[in-house]
């Protein structure tokens, strides 16, 4: 039984950012399982969702049923495509678990330019606080949750929303927040790990002040720690 198995989440076929999220798990021996609408060239195991696929929720729930089946880890990872974890991160998080146990694993994530990426955030208001702050309400962001098995099998992703609900509806609630809202309504708060990081692969968005932003535009600059990790996941 692994200590944490992971389930990646794509639509993209066969992109250099999914292998990238692949090759950066492998490094620390972390097995993983796709759920995806396309036919991939991988090792990975993968399930194809054929309709439905912008219910994310849906999606995260098959990759947990699958990753359960597979590896039956103590915790699992949801993450996207675009997602690359850190040269430490396993290490810290056995480090975090050893010590406390924690229902919900969280850490930072930052962006290839350095800036953070709703990383230790509140709902409301929506916005980042400083890691050393009390939030008044959780949130963590849909591409990016560790979460113990048996507490996912309790809660489970919402299958009935879909990507970008509160662009759709103003009544509505994304999924990410649904879930950190009915986790936090049970009494659940995550441990944020503060020593550890993953990355965001994705260069269109940056950090402004308090909250995290889309450009639509690629922006070039990538930081050195971002540049070193790229180099730990591609190395031999």
């Amino acid at each position: 039984m692994p200590l944490v198995a992971a389930n990646i989440v794509t639509n993209e076929p066969n992109s250099t950012k999914l292998y990238l999220t692949e090759a950066a798990l492998k490094k620390q021996g972390i097995p993983a399982h796709i759920t995806t609408s396309v036919h991939l060239d991988t090792e990975s195991p993968y399930t194809i969702i054929d309709e439905g696929f912008e219910y994310l929720g849906r999606n995260r729930n098959i990759g947990a049923e699958q990753v359960i089946e597979r590896y039956d880890p103590i915790y699992i990872l949801f993450i996207d495509d675009d997602i690359l974890l850190s040269k430490k991160w396993l290490d810290s998080f056995i480090s975090v678990v050893d010590s406390c146990d924690p229902e919900i694993y969280h850490t930072r994530l930052l962006l290839p330019n350095g800036g953070r990426c709703w990383d230790y955030c509140s709902i409301n208001p929506h916005m980042m606080c400083n890691y050393d702050q009390q939030r008044p309400n959780w949130y963590i962001t849909g591409g990016y949750w560790c979460v113990k098995s048996n507490l996912w099998d309790q809660h489970k992703w919402d299958d009935n929303i879909p990507m970008y609900a509160m662009l759709k509806d103003k009544g509505a609630l994304n999924e990410d927040v649904e879930y950190s809202l009915r986790l936090a309504k049970n009494g659940l708060v995550p441990t944020f790990d503060v020593n550890n990081l993953a990355w965001h692969f994705d260069n269109r968005y940056k950090q402004v002040q308090s909250i995290t932003v889309n450009t639509h535009n690629c922006l070039g600059y990538y930081c050195p720690e971002f540049i070193k990790s790229l180099m730990y996941i591609c190395g031999e």
